[in-house]
């Protein structure tokens, strides 16, 4: 489906094209339209420059930038890695030939060649200690931790018990902090490592009957934030902040976006590469996709009434109120 994130995509890709930089004010010439010192010519000409200037820029980035991995000692724990996103983050850790562990729950379909499965239940931190004891003993100090382990429920704050709340808040929230403390501190002994927050767009803008998994994904934020600033550069541990949308996966597949030209859905495929090859590279900071995930955040400053508005044409309260009950 076309959406707006491929048609600027495209454009990017055409404005930034250097072959077609160069031929614009060849053309030009050649058609007798311009001379060479004519602002008509002068505009393209600068505009190729530019461009070559920026591709010759992108060229030296590119050939600079070197894998942060020691793909012989890097061990990459997964929570939540037997489907859905995390699934395909193992498989894409997997093709670097790093030791991949996945900590779920649930048993997946169909395992990943190279990957190691543990049964744990991440709200339990004396558990999560154990596993991550034997992950260590089997395949060595983990250096690389995603936090990604989610669930939902769908209900009005009022119809939702305190049960199913206090568990959202547990997987989605809680174990983000027993993982960290867990892995913490070998990784700032070694002067190594990465924590990869995989967080929601939700969790910038909540749909109604979404308030316990809205909440719990906002406070990623806060979470991730003091993360990063309670480590120092020196430290060696890098972070990584992740915000999809909605990805085409199990846990939203009931609901079908409004708007799908302006917020696609995402292929968890596509953004599992993007991620890993953001920790290859070293990279920190926040990987938001698609585009619209990037402007959500403004809309926290707005005045209620403009919320309001941008939420009414969204349909996003729409959607949920008219799909079924599901946790």
């Amino acid at each position: 489906m076309i959406s707006i994130d491929t048609i600027i995509s495209a454009a990017g890709r055409i404005l930034w094209n250097p072959l077609l930089a160069v031929l614009v004010p060849i053309f030009l010439l050649r058609s007798g339209r311009a001379q060479s010192t004519d602002l008509e010519y002068l505009i393209p000409q600068i505009y190729a420059i530019l461009v070559l200037i920026h591709s010759i820029l992108q060229l030296i980035v590119d050939a600079t930038r070197t894998p942060n991995y020691n793909i012989e000692n890097d061990v990459v724990v997964i929570t939540g890695g037997s489907s859905g996103f995390g699934y395909e983050l193992s498989k894409e850790f997997t093709r670097r030939r790093l030791a991949v562990a996945v900590l779920d729950i649930a048993v997946p379909e169909f395992e990943v060649a190279g990957v190691k499965y543990y049964l744990c239940d991440v709200r339990d931190n004396d558990e999560v200690i154990a596993v991550l004891e034997t992950v260590r003993r089997e395949l060595g100090v983990v250096t690389v931790l995603v936090n990604n382990a989610g669930i939902t429920h769908r209900g009005s704050i009022v119809n939702t018990s305190i049960k199913d709340i206090q568990k959202i808040l547990d997987v989605n929230l809680l174990s983000h902090f027993f993982l960290s403390k867990a892995v913490l501190p070998r990784m700032l002994a070694a002067n190594r490592g990465y924590i990869v927050t995989i967080a929601s767009c939700l969790g910038y803008q909540s749909p109604i009957n979404y308030a316990a998994y809205g909440a719990s994904k906002a406070a990623l934020f806060a979470y991730h934030e003091s993360l990063t600033f309670e480590l120092s550069p020196k430290d060696g541990v890098k972070t990584l902040l992740v915000v999809p949308g909605q990805m085409t996966t199990s846990m939203f597949s009931d609901i079908a976006p409004p708007l799908q030209f302006l917020a696609p859905l995402i292929d968890p495929q596509d953004l599992a590469r993007k991620t890993v090859r953001a920790i290859e590279l070293g990279q920190t900071g926040k990987i938001s996709s698609p585009m619209y995930v990037n402007l959500m955040p403004i809309l926290r400053a707005c005045p209620l009434w403009f919320v309001r508005i941008c939420r009414h044409l969204s349909g996003m309260d729409r959607v949920v109120r008219q799909s079924s009950v599901c946790s």
